[in-house]
């Protein structure tokens, strides 16, 4: 699937320069992606020097960094929740519940 994702930004960076009157429909009707998808690239390739196919690759969504650790008084409740659910609920809350 990368290879393909490739060849579309590929080709997009070549439908820019070959027709830059074109709207965001026409690109994404041409090359059968949405508008949305259109623009991003475009935007980024717009930003990158010409000649750059580092451009071309995607960027990791991954975090970079690590989410927030809890307050240790935060933790002692959750687990305080879970040994001793409240009166009636009968079960041992989920998430949802201790939320």
């Amino acid at each position: 699937m990368n290879a393909q994702w490739l060849v579309d930004r590929t080709r997009l960076r070549s439908l820019l320069k070959l027709r830059p009157n074109w709207s965001l429909q026409d690109f994404a009707d041409a090359l059968g992606r949405s508008r949305a998808w259109v623009k991003k690239w475009r935007k980024r390739l717009q930003q990158a020097a010409p000649d750059d196919d580092a451009v071309l690759q995607s960027q990791p969504c991954a975090r970079h960094t690590p989410p927030p650790r809890l307050a240790q008084v935060v933790i002692d409740r959750i687990l305080d929740i879970r040994d001793h659910p409240p009166q009636g609920l009968n079960r041992i809350p989920e998430p949802k519940a201790i939320l």
